[in-house]
């Protein structure tokens, strides 16, 4: 069965969608309460998953029906689906496989969460990723530091932020090097080495923070988040 007989008509129905193909085109419609309806990390995956091979429109949809006789059968996608939740698949894909990474690290729960919190966390799991996943580290940010120009150029400095992931928060460090950009008051991460990630209980990110500055011999400390 194919995308390409126009005479084809299919209503695919699953728990988080419709896919409607008739002929040529496909239409979309979630039925997911984004702001209540919690799922599991796999559950969204899988979902952002499918939605980012649906946004390419290239590919085959595998349908194993639910309550018919009928055995499984496949369907060519030959149009892209497009809207708010699709086009942001890929997005949201991403920041699901490396927040599992991190979580990993971390030894953190795998706990539901609803589409909401997932799309509140989107930046914080990519700098976070960025610092401690990557290969070399790849963030790179400037901050505005007041220090006397007769400093010296380029300071030694303990990186520490915290993200909420799921109803848990995740504090992490990593040590570097900030470099003085042209004799002004902002300063530029030139180098980091991941250190450390893992839960803090509500209120903890300030003893988390004198905690790692006193592990590593880090007075110097730049801190990209308020207490948690």
């Amino acid at each position: 069965m194919s995308l390409h007989e126009d005479q084809l008509k299919l209503l695919i129905r699953t728990d988080a969608f419709t896919l409607t193909v008739t002929g040529r085109d496909l239409r979309f419609d979630a039925h997911l309460d984004l702001e209540t309806e919690k799922r599991s990390a796999d559950d969204w995956t899988q979902l952002f998953r499918a939605l980012s091979h649906l946004a390419t429109g290239k590919g085959v949809i595998s349908v194993v029906p639910g309550k018919s006789p009928s055995e499984p059968f496949d369907v060519t996608i030959s149009t892209a689906v497009s809207g708010d939740v699709v086009d942001d698949a890929p997005v949201f894909l991403r920041t699901l496989e490396r927040a599992e990474g991190l979580i990993a690290l971390a030894g953190g729960q795998r706990l539901p969460m609803t589409f909401a919190e997932l799309a509140d966390t989107v930046p914080d799991i990519e700098a976070a990723s960025r610092l401690l996943l990557d290969k070399p580290p790849s963030l790179t940010f400037d901050v505005p530091i007041s220090l006397p120009i007769q400093s010296p150029a380029e300071l030694d400095v303990l990186l520490v932020n915290h993200l909420s992931w799921a109803g848990q928060t995740l504090a992490y460090a990593a040590t570097g090097k900030i470099r003085r950009r042209d004799d002004s008051d902002v300063w530029g991460i030139e180098s980091a080495e991941p250190r450390d990630i893992r839960p803090i209980p509500h209120g903890g990110f300030d003893e988390y923070i004198q905690a790692r500055s006193a592990e590593y011999d880090m007075p110097n400390i730049i801190s990209r988040g308020e207490d948690a």
